[in-house]
Protein backbone atom coordinates (compact mmCIF):
# COMPACT_ATOMS: atom_id res chain seq x y z
CA UNK A 1 0.00 0.00 0.00
CA UNK A 2 2.74 2.70 0.64
CA UNK A 3 4.57 1.65 -1.97
CA UNK A 4 1.94 2.47 -4.15
CA UNK A 5 1.42 5.20 -2.54
CA UNK A 6 5.21 6.85 -3.06
CA UNK A 7 5.24 5.30 -7.19
CA UNK A 8 2.18 7.63 -7.80
CA UNK A 9 4.15 10.52 -6.11
CA UNK A 10 7.18 9.82 -8.28
CA UNK A 11 4.69 9.63 -10.83
CA UNK A 12 2.89 12.67 -10.01
CA UNK A 13 6.62 14.63 -10.18
CA UNK A 14 8.25 13.42 -13.19
CA UNK A 15 4.52 14.29 -15.00
CA UNK A 16 5.17 17.62 -13.35
CA UNK A 17 9.02 18.17 -14.17
CA UNK A 18 7.90 17.44 -17.62
CA UNK A 19 5.02 19.64 -18.09
CA UNK A 20 7.45 23.07 -16.68
CA UNK A 21 10.37 21.43 -19.13
CA UNK A 22 7.79 21.68 -22.08
CA UNK A 23 6.66 25.24 -21.02
CA UNK A 24 10.33 26.28 -20.53
CA UNK A 25 11.61 24.94 -23.57
CA UNK A 26 8.87 26.82 -25.38
CA UNK A 27 10.11 29.56 -24.10
CA UNK A 28 13.40 29.06 -24.29
CA UNK A 29 13.11 28.27 -27.84
CA UNK A 30 11.85 31.61 -29.52
CA UNK A 31 14.66 33.61 -27.78
CA UNK A 32 17.82 32.33 -29.80
CA UNK A 33 16.32 33.07 -33.11
CA UNK A 34 16.05 36.58 -32.12
CA UNK A 35 19.53 37.06 -30.66
CA UNK A 36 22.41 35.00 -32.66
CA UNK A 37 24.85 36.19 -30.56
CA UNK A 38 23.53 33.20 -27.84
CA UNK A 39 23.82 30.69 -29.93
CA UNK A 40 27.23 31.46 -30.95
CA UNK A 41 28.32 31.38 -27.31
CA UNK A 42 26.47 28.27 -26.64
CA UNK A 43 27.88 26.04 -29.94
CA UNK A 44 31.70 27.65 -28.73
CA UNK A 45 31.02 26.50 -24.86
CA UNK A 46 29.70 22.80 -26.50
CA UNK A 47 32.85 22.79 -28.67
CA UNK A 48 34.97 23.82 -25.68
CA UNK A 49 33.13 20.53 -23.71
CA UNK A 50 33.42 18.51 -26.36
CA UNK A 51 37.89 19.49 -25.88
CA UNK A 52 37.72 19.08 -22.46
CA UNK A 53 38.41 22.68 -21.53
CA UNK A 54 35.64 22.95 -19.05
CA UNK A 55 37.55 27.16 -18.14
CA UNK A 56 36.73 28.17 -21.59
CA UNK A 57 33.39 26.42 -21.63
CA UNK A 58 32.36 28.28 -18.73
CA UNK A 59 33.87 31.61 -20.22
CA UNK A 60 31.56 31.53 -23.20
CA UNK A 61 28.48 30.36 -20.93
CA UNK A 62 29.07 33.81 -19.41
CA UNK A 63 28.99 35.42 -22.53
CA UNK A 64 25.73 33.78 -23.34
CA UNK A 65 24.14 35.05 -20.51
CA UNK A 66 25.60 38.13 -21.25
CA UNK A 67 24.36 37.92 -24.74
CA UNK A 68 20.72 36.49 -23.55
CA UNK A 69 20.45 39.36 -21.16
CA UNK A 70 21.59 42.01 -23.82
CA UNK A 71 19.13 40.83 -26.07
CA UNK A 72 15.88 40.32 -23.53
CA UNK A 73 17.15 44.43 -22.59
CA UNK A 74 17.12 45.73 -26.17
CA UNK A 75 13.30 43.74 -26.28
CA UNK A 76 12.08 44.96 -23.68
CA UNK A 77 12.54 48.56 -24.79
CA UNK A 78 11.34 47.90 -28.53
CA UNK A 79 8.19 46.45 -26.89
CA UNK A 80 7.63 49.60 -24.59
CA UNK A 81 8.63 51.59 -27.62
CA UNK A 82 5.86 49.22 -29.42
CA UNK A 83 3.24 49.92 -27.05
CA UNK A 84 3.57 53.34 -26.19
CA UNK A 85 3.72 54.16 -30.06
CA UNK A 86 -0.13 52.49 -30.39
CA UNK A 87 -1.73 55.27 -27.73
CA UNK A 88 -2.45 59.02 -29.15
CA UNK A 89 -0.38 61.40 -27.18
CA UNK A 90 -2.26 63.81 -25.46
CA UNK A 91 -1.35 67.56 -24.71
Amino acid sequence: MAGARIGSRIIGVVVLGVGVSAASAAEVATVPANCPGYLTHLRSARAYLARGDRQAATDELRQAKRALDSCARSDATSDAVATSSTFPATS
